[in-house]
């Protein structure tokens, strides 16, 4: 579980235009490659919160990049003070949810047919896979039914539940719904991926999804984990990758 502070920032992207400024200034003879060297230690010390002195000649450069870090931090924060704002409001939610579901009616299974005809709706609304087929959706349907209507152990109690459950299964990656919609769908992942759901899976799912939404990056739309760059499409590669890596590092 990840215990470093909310301003922490994993990695710096450094942008194609940076090379290509540097490789101009470099052939113009204002800087040397031994200052370049010098810039990059700087600011990756400045990404560990260490700042260092520069030579006068780059004290420009420096500045644009320490600026560029500085916002990326304070965004991080602002994002991370809002989902746990958001978050504490939804576990407030589910309790009280929770609290009408279990004096509300017995939840009744749906039939395959109202199955079906859910994924179908979902298809034609864009909000699932449209490569999703009656096998894919009757397998799940069995899957679910097998587990008694339960998911990661916990029981089904209504109609939104197992329609959220298709969503999970067949969702439509969308690039612009991924601060919002997504966030549920990678949170069901890594909860379902920590050993100890007991003790401290939750937040360990939590911290672990906020840490992979950040290696996604805005400006190339790729996800940028581990040094190696997955198309935004290709999220289940970089999720993987990801989820390889960063239980490596939680077991340490």
């Amino acid at each position: 579980m990840s215990d470093k502070p909310r301003d922490d920032l994993h990695y710096f992207q450094w942008e194609v235009s940076d090379a290509k400024a540097l490789q101009k200034m470099l052939h113009a003879e204002k800087i040397t490659l031994a200052q370049i060297g010098e810039l990059f230690l700087a600011v990756m010390d400045y990404v560990d919160k260490v700042e260092v002195e520069v030579s006068p000649e780059l004290l420009f450069i420096y500045t644009t990049f320490t600026t560029r870090i500085d916002s990326k931090r304070e965004a991080r924060v602002k994002i991370g003070a809002s989902r746990a704002e958001n978050g504490q409001k939804g576990g407030l939610a589910k309790a009280e949810n929770a609290k009408k579901k279990a004096t509300g009616p017995k939840f009744t299974p749906p039939t395959q047919k109202q199955f079906r005809d859910a994924v179908e709706h979902f298809i034609d609304n864009g909000e699932i896979s449209e490569d999703t087929t009656d096998y894919d959706a009757d397998s799940f349907f069995d899957k679910l039914k097998d587990a008694g209507w339960t998911i990661n152990g916990n029981p089904i109690q209504s109609r939104t539940d197992w329609e959220c459950a298709i969503k999970a299964k067949f969702f439509e990656f969308n690039i612009a719904s991924i601060r919002h919609l997504y966030y549920p769908v990678f949170s069901a992942i890594f909860a379902d991926f920590c050993i100890d759901k007991e003790k401290d899976g939750g937040e360990w799912a939590d911290n672990a999804t906020y840490d992979f939404m950040d290696t996604y990056d805005e400006n190339s739309k790729c996800w940028i984990v581990q040094g190696e760059s997955f198309r935004a499409a290709d999220w289940k590669s970089a999720l993987t990758r990801f989820m390889k890596g960063y239980s490596d590092s939680s077991d340490t």
